[in-house]
């Protein structure tokens, strides 16, 4: 299925048979995906619960039930559903304010539903309390803890003891000593693939294809310091993209980075060397190496802003297709300044603007400008999350490759939405979060004041991400 496509000059008919039964093929597969995937979680969510179900129905007509609160409370975060465990532990500590081990499991249940402040503010009414040694231990724990603000995904929080036997309450924070990895396989299907692998036109006709992701990534934060404010960050990710009939579109991605982090108060310096390599269709396209350097500073509780500097050297490779991409050889320099906004408890936004410039050996390849990018999340329950992104690009050149007069312009414009689904819970004994399934629609567009250089591909694809 993934062999060589044969010449290219295939015929018209002849490609358009090989697209319509391998688009056919792959939607089958993820049209069993997306029943399959669901039903399981569906079950996993039920093996996993332990006696009966508690309705809501049934805490609020034995309100004086506390025990039962507890055991509803736990069930909901077994579930995911943490605004309403939230909302049944903050009811018992109304009833009850020096219950000292549902304060530590509510704090951690703020922490998980990314409002740090509140989780905070927990925790300090439990300063000088008379805390049982696991208690103590917890509370420790969690202020160290909740200091560094919460990830975007965050682990799952294990349930606290029962009301007459109060243990220790877990929360698997994402601490900055964690080493962590993320493994996604994606089905997509564009309308135009592979026409836009570089900032030129290879001069492939369009045309649509369908193709299968696998992205890995992994990352480390170890302390240097022990109040943790200096931390060394090291990372990699691996990114594979096969298209059923097109395969002069398929690109192998590898980067890896190391650096250093600095918290002042308030603040997050960051500074790191990047390096990455493309391949195109089997062949190494690209070898970039570089410094970004980055300093985030809160403005308020729910505001932040950003400013990032990257300088990375470029190194180009000939294709077998395309024999001038070493002419692309130079450096690529991106300065940029950002604001990060929490609108509402659910509601995310940030949005930056910036320039770009790229030298080259070749000046039809070195081109400028400015860069504006945004970007939305809304958290619409514990289950579902939207995100929409966009960024666009006005791009100037001094010269062009065709010989026509004039310098050519080019907006590029990148734009997605998706809907993330968390399923089911975390499996027992088994260190992984919540697999995520995503849907998303994909637009790319080049547009220039020269025709034979205009793109545009609109695409949808699916993800199952499992991070652990």
């Amino acid at each position: 299925m993934w062999g060589k496509m044969g010449q290219l000059n295939i015929s018209q008919d002849s490609f358009q048979t090989q697209f319509s039964v391998g688009r056919l093929i792959w939607y089958c597969v993820i049209l069993c995906l997306l029943c399959i995937i669901p039903y399981q979680a569906k079950a996993q969510i039920g093996a996993l619960g332990t006696g009966p179900q508690i309705s809501e129905e049934e805490v609020y007509d034995n309100l004086d039930d506390l025990d039962l609160s507890l055991r509803y409370a736990k069930q909901q975060i077994k579930k995911g559903e943490m605004l309403n465990a939230g909302a049944a532990l903050e009811r018992m500590l109304y009833a009850n304010p020096n219950w000292h081990s549902v304060r530590l499991l509510y704090a951690a249940v703020l922490y998980r539903l990314d409002d740090q402040k509140a989780a905070l503010r927990e925790l300090a009414l439990l300063e000088g309390k008379a805390l049982n040694p696991d208690q103590t231990e917890t509370y420790t724990q969690y202020k160290q803890a909740f200091a560094i603000p919460p990830r975007k995904s965050f682990p799952e929080i294990a349930s606290a003891g029962s009301v007459y036997n109060p243990v220790k309450a877990q929360v698997n924070y994402a601490a900055p000593d964690d080493i962590s990895a993320q493994v996604t396989v994606g089905f997509r299907a564009d309308d135009n693939a592979g026409n836009a692998l570089t900032d030129e036109s290879f001069g492939f006709d369009e045309r649509g294809d369908v193709s299968v992701t696998l992205e890995a990534r992994a990352e480390a934060n170890l302390p240097l310091t022990d109040d943790r404010k200096v931390m060394a960050r090291l990372g990699a990710v691996g990114h594979i993209r096969r298209h059923d009939t097109y395969d002069q579109a398929d690109y192998d991605v590898y980067e890896a980075r190391a650096g250093l982090t600095y918290r002042p108060a308030g603040g997050v310096m960051a500074v790191d060397v990047n390096a990455r390599q493309v391949k195109v269709s089997g062949e190494t396209y690209l070898n970039q190496i570089g410094p970004r350097a980055s300093f985030s500073q809160a403005i308020t509780d729910d505001s932040r802003a950003v400013v990032s500097l990257s300088v990375y050297s470029q190194d180009y490779k000939p294709l077998s297709f395309a024999s001038r991409e070493d002419e692309r050889d130079g450096l690529k320099t991106s300065l940029q300044f950002g604001l990060l906004q929490k609108i509402k408890d659910r509601h995310k936004f940030s949005a930056a603007v910036g320039y770009e410039t790229k030298s080259a050996d070749l000046q039809a390849f070195a081109y400028s400008g400015p860069v504006a990018a945004m970007s939305y999340e809304h958290v619409i329950n514990e289950t579902l999350t939207s995100k929409s992104y966009l960024r666009a690009r006005q791009l100037g050149y001094k010269e062009n490759l065709i010989g026509l007069s004039g310098d050519r312009s080019d907006l590029r414009v990148s734009a997605r939405t998706a809907m993330a689904i968390q399923l089911g819970s975390k499996a027992a004994n088994v260190e992984l979060n919540k697999p995520v399934l995503e849907l998303g629609l994909n637009y790319t567009l080049r547009e220039s004041n020269i025709d034979i250089n205009d793109f545009n591909n609109l695409g949808a694809d699916v993800k199952l991400s499992v991070s652990f």
